[in-house]
């Protein structure tokens, strides 16, 4: 068999995906089948091409994470510096945060809470650098406490349990500023250890399976409904080969 549906559960998000995967080929049968129908033409991307690819990796990455470990309630902060006290340096920037983060870890500590966050440094249109943090629900008095440098909005997180639009906010300068983002914030974002990951569940279908582009649901699924525009066919940018997916969201 060379046909896969694999199984993406992020929180209360759950992707499906129908895919060619080559390791599941019986050895010996890899030309049984047409590769015309799994197979896009081979393309060889430009270097501005690839970076739009890897560039929605990043955020399809991003947002699994939030989904997986933030919900309704919890806190999108950004963190800003009133214009005397901002930093002069990167590494002065980077000195800041850390001093921000210790202190808001031992908040959380007071109240017997542990600290999940996904943190990105930024500069603003006016050169204003800021921090924009998510984090799990506490007493936002807290905050006021940890940070004396500028001002703090808080933003509550809906109950949808879907933050693509929020990792696609978090990663907008990266996107347009890839190597400020990068001196920023080395990688594209800096996250908290303790971050539960995405569970992938994988199982072999056959070819027919595979053809049958259509949303299925099973039982344990029920209580999901279709997000909107979710429904896709077409080609891996990485590997070239056909694939089908959509997306389930838990109702609240």
């Amino acid at each position: 068999m060379s046909y896969i549906q694999k199984t993406i559960i992020s929180g209360k998000v759950v992707e499906v995906i129908k895919q060619y995967d080559r390791k599941h080929f019986p050895k010996g049968k890899h030309t049984k089948f047409k590769k015309s129908d799994i197979r896009g033409p081979k393309e060889n991307k430009t270097t501005e091409q690839q970076e739009k690819v890897n560039y929605r990796q990043k955020e399809l990455k991003l947002t699994r994470l939030l989904n997986c470990n933030f919900q309704g309630g919890d806190y999108h902060i950004v963190f800003s510096y009133k214009e005397d006290l901002r930093p002069n340096s990167i590494e002065e920037l980077k000195d800041d945060k850390k001093k921000l983060l210790r202190k808001v870890r031992t908040e959380y500590k007071k109240q017997g809470k542990e600290l999940k966050y996904i943190a990105v440094a930024e500069v603003g249109k006016r050169k204003a650098l800021h921090f924009h943090f998510v984090v799990n629900a506490i007493d936002t008095s807290i905050f006021q406490k940890c940070w004396n440098k500028g001002f703090i909005k808080i933003s509550l997180l809906d109950k949808s349990g879907q933050y693509k639009d929020l990792a696609a906010y978090l990663l907008k300068y990266t996107k347009t500023n890839k190597e400020e983002a990068k001196q920023l914030n080395g990688a594209a974002w800096n996250s908290s250890k303790n971050l539960d990951k995405p569970v992938v569940k994988v199982k072999v279908i056959t070819r027919n399976e595979f053809f049958k582009e259509e949303v299925t649901k099973s039982k344990e699924y029920a209580n999901y409904y279709l997000e909107k525009d979710s429904v896709y066919s077409g080609f891996n940018e990485f590997t070239g080969y056909k694939f089908f997916r959509y997306t389930l969201i838990r109702l609240n």
